[in-house]
């Protein structure tokens, strides 16, 4: 991506955030920091345009963390960017999957960069792509052993590369072992007094409180609506997601065109902004439609209708069911883990 382009989005989205004092700026990929050299620039750029609309920006970063160095910690650090590193737990598991171009393995390079980070005084938040309900536990002790406060984990889903290993289409089975699994680890989570903070545990307690702070777990979702995706050629998309798919991009930051005249015009962002699980045929029958946070786009991947009963479903809704045991018996614990007390 070029700064022209970086610049582009950033100024499209200002100047539409009409009810945001803060607008949040992720970098992302592919990895973003093959194009560290623009992150350097972009950023004070972008604090400035953004101080001449009295607003501010926040910024994150999603790295598998191969790139990472003391220069790039450091000046992460001092611009306060909140940094995310995949990482899917143990040494087999995280060189299963995640590995160079060339097939050699990541793990012993990640685990030496997070530790130089840890000394420099950097946080990094860990986001974990599960694929078996033994992942866990290696998950949290990784966590715990590198001083890791915060994780958030992800259930493969089946696009790209992983249609090869998806667990959707050939095992419910499994699939309903990873959601008790994940229950388990919710119940200790819940019931130690310093956990590790699971933001995916975390949403959906907010959503059974119905709540539901977070653009990805309700529905209408946040796609086109809270947030917006820019590839590297000033494509835009509802979010990442539906970037992920290739689908077709509702418009391009260099073309002059407003971003709310882009979002308002787009049959995309219309069709997702109205799919509402209390009126979907596919839901009407559901006892959890009221919490739901199925993403629109895993069901557009089964369905270009986007009204469709997936697996996830029933996922989710195991862990919901099992989520209000745990209302019953650890209200205190759950206050606590969701406020950060």
């Amino acid at each position: 991506m070029s700064l022209e382009i970086a610049l582009s989005a950033i100024i499209l989205a200002l100047e539409y955030s009409n009810c945001a004092d803060t607008l949040t700026v992720e970098f992302s990929g592919g990895e973003p920091l093959l194009n560290f050299g623009l992150i350097k620039e972009l950023i004070p750029q972008a604090k400035t345009h953004a101080s001449s609309k009295e607003k501010s920006i926040n910024f994150t970063i999603q790295t598998n963390g191969t790139l990472l160095t003391e220069e790039i910690a450091i000046f992460l650090k001092e611009n306060n960017v909140e940094i995310g590193i995949s990482m899917d737990g143990t040494e087999e598991e995280q060189n299963k999957y995640r590995v160079f171009h060339d097939g050699s393995v990541t793990y012993d390079i990640i685990k030496k960069n997070i530790s130089k980070m840890r000394s420099l005084g950097c946080d990094a938040s860990i986001l974990s792509v599960v694929y078996s309900a033994e992942q866990y536990d290696s998950i949290i002790k990784f966590a715990i052993e590198n001083d890791i406060k915060y994780i958030r984990t992800n259930i493969v889903m089946p696009i790209g590369r992983a249609e090869e290993y998806s667990i959707f289409e050939s095992n419910e089975h499994k699939l309903s072992g990873i959601a008790d699994k994940f229950l388990n680890v919710a119940h200790n989570a819940l019931s130690t007094e310093k956990p590790v903070n699971d933001a995916t545990l975390r949403f959906y307690l907010w959503n059974l409180l119905l709540w539901q702070p977070h653009m990805c777990f309700r529905s209408p979702c946040g796609a086109g609506k809270n947030q917006i995706s820019v590839t590297s050629n000033g494509d835009i998309y509802p979010c990442q997601e539906w970037r992920n798919i290739r689908d077709t991009p509702i418009g391009n930051v260099l073309k002059g065109i407003p971003l709310k005249s882009i979002l308002e015009n787009s049959d995309r962002v219309k069709s997702i902004q109205a799919r509402d699980t209390k009126k979907a045929e596919m839901c009407r029958e559901c006892d959890w439609k009221m919490f739901c946070g199925i993403c629109t786009r895993e069901i557009y991947s089964k369905s270009p209708t986007m009204d469709k009963k997936i697996p996830q479903c029933d996922f989710q809704n195991k862990i919901f069911e099992g989520l209000i045991y745990e209302f019953a018996e650890n209200s205190d614990s759950i206050r606590r883990f969701i406020t950060g007390e």
